[in-house]
């Protein structure tokens, strides 16, 4: 068992970095001020001391690596967990020879990384571990068409090289050689003291994920096992490579979608390259005009010029004269060009305004983000995105729960809150505090209206969902959960189990696919099995469960907003009020296109339930990004009124004349694709759909 570099159990690196506290004092002041960088990002390669055992629960950095491997005894089970909780305390160093800069997309003819043992040497029958940065080509110990090679060498001592998954996809036993990126070094004889290791890689193309937000690095992570007990550990400083995107291929325009008369109306540029990374030698002009609407009724700011240096978007505000909808563009002086997200304009303040957010969206702290993006994100820089890049009101990172997969620790939860409190501002942005928990039986997220919530640690490979909502219920704070993929192969929810006071909504649309109804087409599902028979919403919807809709991204590679959004109708942009929009389902779901939808029945909003004696009449007003292929009134899990609009604004009214029943209604939107879509990588030429929360009306009972 290894001992200690310094008194806390720690590197001696470690001991010059910033506390915790210094940590968390200065990321919030940063946070605060918006000018956060990756310099000051919190991810497992750069592991801060952590303060005092709090709530009973260990920091888990400061266990010594005797009481880790008593609480992760099983390898194959906690593989993730351990290489999280002791970055940093491995031996040895390591440089790397080869371009220090590459360029999305590159082809580099070698990069040779140098491992050096520490004074300790390493022991016979120790091992070293090299996992190669994501996104980059596939590996191989031979020349292998389609796949770049990798060669292991030591002067001083025998090696035996093989290609194996990153931690956490081997700790579930998951197959996916396309991020097979690790080289192990089985070492039967041991490293003499200054030994080296080298591991020559050639004919490498570098992936098409770029800086999120900040300076991004390919990272050569070095791992070492020194003392031949079957752990190793990351050495201090795993060398890197700055990473650089292409030049700008398009801009991307967002607008607030509901504006008043004479009031500044927020708009947000930015400009991406062909793999939709911010574009950041770009030193464009760009210019504002009107695409549809009334041409005289908006005053628009000077055009922007982009100078090349720091993040290639901005925020800027333009009014309106007069109401109406209108769909403004952007041009810049090289010809990109794109369209805007419509915006309603009101002649006096509405009683409700249109937010959009993501509410699902995964950073560095997630193992599997770790294991599997091509680029991820740190905990602060995925606020700055989603509100500084792709103009989002409202956003929850929410990463995997907790000790077991490998994600964090109480501790840093206590960081994570900190970052999301900095982040949100009232009026202006809103962060929630969130939280996926997986089991089994289904995964959920959990959403907090206020500025603390509880650390949940628990085991995923058993049914904990009614624990946690009694976490959540103990916590005292308002909160609900949200099901996630629960009708796709993958760990579907089990129905079986709902609680109708904290399961207000469902997530319809992801990443994972669409989860409408038994069949849908298209279903947009990465799975073996799309929908799973009696998963689906409308199925759950047949069962009197009033469950409204959000669609998320679930994203994991730094993209927030990239593939689904969650549209809500609240009086005013606070954690309260989109927290309480959410909760009454006073919000609908998008694929990605920023529709506006106005829906209602006898003057109830959609997520609302009442009783109706007479046929009720619902309303329909919708604006839409790009021309709306199809309105489809769903009542009772089947269509009853239909319409193809053919442009980019419907509005009608319809009377249900057949009303003899208690009925759940919503609409659906069918869309052309949007070539403005948030990530061409994720949409693509793929139609767009919109799906509002349903209205329940129930008839009165006999007297």
């Amino acid at each position: 068992m290894k001992n200690a570099d310094s008194p806390d159990g720690l590197p001696a690196e470690a001991t010059s970095r910033l506390s915790r506290r210094e940590f968390l004092a200065k990321t919030t002041a940063a946070c605060a001020l918006g000018i956060l960088g990756s310099q000051m990002g919190y991810t497992a390669a750069t592991s801060i001391p952590g303060l005092a055992t709090s709530a009973g629960h260990p920091d888990f950095r400061n266990l010594s690596l005797a009481e880790l491997q008593k609480r992760f005894p099983n390898p194959k089970r906690h593989l993730a967990a351990y290489e999280y909780f002791t970055a940093g305390r491995g031996h040895g160093t390591a440089t790397l020879t080869g371009p220090a800069q590459v360029t999305v997309g590159q082809c580099v003819p070698e990069w040779t990384l140098h491992y050096q043992a520490s004074a300790k040497g390493i022991r016979p029958g120790g091992y070293l571990r090299f996992w190669l940065p994501n996104g980059t080509s596939q590996l191989s110990l031979e020349p292998k068409k389609g796949a770049s090679s990798v060669a292991v060498s030591a002067e001083t001592a025998p090696v035996e090289a093989a290609i194996e998954s990153p931690a956490f996809l081997k700790q579930y036993g998951i197959t996916a050689p396309a991020v097979n990126r690790i080289v192990r070094v089985a070492l039967p004889r041991g490293l003499p003291a200054g030994g080296v290791v080298d591991l020559k890689w050639t004919d490498i193309t570098v992936g098409n994920g770029a800086p999120r937000w900040g300076e991004n690095r390919l990272i050569f992570r070095v791992y070492a096992d020194d003392d031949a007990d079957g752990f190793d550990e990351e050495i201090a400083h795993s060398p890197s490579v700055a990473l650089q995107s292409e030049t700008a291929s398009r801009l991307l325009l967002r607008c607030a979608s509901t504006s008043v008369v004479g009031e500044p109306m927020r708009l947000t540029i930015a400009a991406l390259d062909r793999f939709d990374n911010p574009a950041a030698d770009y030193t464009g002009t760009v210019e504002l005009s009107v695409d549809e609407g009334p041409t005289d009724g908006v005053h628009f700011p000077e055009p922007w010029r982009c100078s090349g240096t720091g993040e290639p978007c901005t925020s800027l505000s333009a009014t309106f004269t007069r109401p109406g909808i209108y769909w403004l563009k952007a041009t810049d002086l090289e010809g990109h060009s794109t369209l805007a997200n419509p915006v309603e304009v009101f002649a006096e303040a509405p009683a409700e305004r249109l937010y959009w957010g993501d509410i699902h969206f995964h950073t560095d702290y997630s193992a599997d983000a770790r294991a599997g993006a091509v680029s991820t994100t740190d905990y602060a820089g995925a606020y700055k995105m989603g509100r500084q890049r792709f103009g989002l009101d409202f956003m929850a990172a929410s990463d995997h729960h907790s000790v077991e997969q490998g994600n964090y620790g109480p501790e840093d939860w206590k960081v994570m809150q900190s970052i999301t409190n900095a982040a949100n501002d009232p009026g202006h942005f809103v962060a929630l505090l969130a939280v996926e928990l997986s089991c089994p039986q289904g995964d959920q997220i959990a959403y907090f209206a206020g500025d603390s919530a509880p650390f949940f640690d628990h085991t995923a490979e058993s049914d904990e969902r009614k624990k946690d909502w009694a976490t959540m219920e103990r916590s005292g704070q308002d909160c609900f959960a949200v099901p996630h993929h629960f009708c796709q192969d993958m760990r579907p929810w089990d129905w079986t189990v709902f609680n109708p006071e904290l399961q207000p909504l469902c997530e319809v649309f992801s990443n994972h696919g669409r989860a409408e109804f038994h069949d849908n087409q298209p279903s947009f599902c990465p799975h073996g099995i799309a929908t799973l028979p009696e998963r689906t919403w409308t199925e759950q919807l047949a069962l009197d469960r009033e469950l409204g809709v959000i669609a998320s991204s679930d994203d994991h590679a730094g993209r927030p907003g990239c593939c689904g959004l969650a549209a809500v109708w609240a009086p005013e942009l606070t954690r309260h009020s989109i927290h309480a929009a959410l909760k009454n389902r006073r919000c609908y779901a998008s694929t990605d296109s920023r529709t506006i939808l106005h829906f209602s029945a006898d003057s109830h909003a959609m997520g609302e339930s009442f009783s109706a004696t007479q046929p009720p009449v619902f309303r329909l007003r919708a604006a839409a990004p790009t021309r709306i292929r199809e309105v489809v009134l769903v009542k009772n899990g089947q269509p009853v009124h239909q319409t193809a609009p053919s442009k980019r604004f419907e509005e009608w009214e319809w009377t249900d004349a057949q009303f003899t029943e208690t009925a759940s209604y919503y609409v659906r939107l069918r869309l052309d694709p949007n070539p403005d879509c948030t990530s061409r990588a994720y949409r693509g030429d793929l139609e767009e759909f919109v799906w509002s929360s349903p209205i329940w009306i129930k008839q009165p009972a006999a007297a």
